[in-house]
């Protein structure tokens, strides 16, 4: 139910499920909570991304190559100002793509749909 809110772009209703399985003891896995940073990327609610993602680390889940494919996604969405909160996001889930990004340095955006396809050799 999560992915497919989250791919309407369904922001309240993902949460709510999300709230609902967490109190029934059920604790998100690597898809579900890809699932939302994708939906509040959409729907540009870049701190909720960020959030979704430390989430990710708090629960002793390793990010993985889907994680930093969802976040180069979301940075290709994201205005130039809120990039850095991302940035992180990307160092930690991948050092050595993440060494090659830097906001100030050159278009993020246009950089990661060709980074997109590179995160696979790094």
């Amino acid at each position: 139910m999560i992915t497919i809110f989250s791919c309407c772009v369904k922001v309240v209703e993902a949460k709510s499920v999300l709230k609902e399985m967490v109190e029934s003891a059920f604790q998100p896995n690597i898809y579900v909570l890809i699932s939302l940073i994708q939906c509040y990327g959409k729907a540009d609610q870049i701190d909720n991304v960020v959030t979704t993602f430390d989430r990710i680390i708090e629960l002793g889940i390793t990010p993985d190559e889907r994680t930093c494919g969802c976040l180069l996604n979301v940075m290709t969405q994201t205005p130039r100002e809120e990039l850095g909160k991302l940035t992180r996001c990307i160092q930690i889930t991948n050092p050595k793509l993440g060494s090659l990004i830097e906001a100030d340095a050159m278009d993020i955006v246009g950089y990661c749909h060709c980074t997109y396809d590179l995160k696979r050799v790094c």
